[in-house]
């Protein structure tokens, strides 16, 4: 089970925003989706960066802490910029990577979440939650239905 490839696995239809995406409108796109991490694209729609729910609330603590006034905050969530609050070291994995290679990355280096790149293109984003989905639906059941079918005899 843990060979399986990441290609297999049901990820959620990816959803980006580019570099010069208003933290406003990245609020938007998270809350319309119900996504908690967002590729940030660059130059050639190749993956520049991630933004998370984290880096949103971190953004807006800052915001809310250093200005005085609403029409001072309306015009910073219209001007910081995903360039300016993403995050640049991110780890990214292939379709053809492996369930254990993935949990490894994850494990790694402390992430939630990292995007799926095939030919630089992004085409997807695995989750420390679809990776748990995937272990409860294929391993924990089977293990489970294993255990139930062995019988001791006296």
């Amino acid at each position: 089970m843990m060979d399986t490839k990441i290609k297999k696995l049901e990820m959620k239809p990816v959803v980006t925003v580019n570099v010069k995406t208003p933290l406003r409108e990245i609020i938007e796109v998270m809350e319309e989706h119900n996504i908690n991490h967002l590729p940030v694209l660059g130059w050639g729609d190749m993956i520049a960066g991630i933004v998370s729910k984290h880096d949103v609330y971190r953004n807006l603590l800052k915001l809310s802490v250093n200005t005085t006034g609403k029409t001072y905050s309306e015009k910073m969530l219209n001007s910081l910029l995903a360039e300016e609050m993403m995050t640049l070291d991110i780890a990214e994995l292939s379709p053809e990577d492996t369930i254990q290679q993935a949990a490894d990355v994850l494990l790694r280096g402390e992430f939630h979440a990292c995007p799926v790149v095939d030919n630089y293109k992004v085409v997807g984003v695995l989750t420390a939650k679809d990776l748990m989905k995937h272990l409860s639906e294929n391993v924990i059941v089977k293990n489970k239905t294993i255990e139930r079918s062995v019988t001791i005899d006296d």
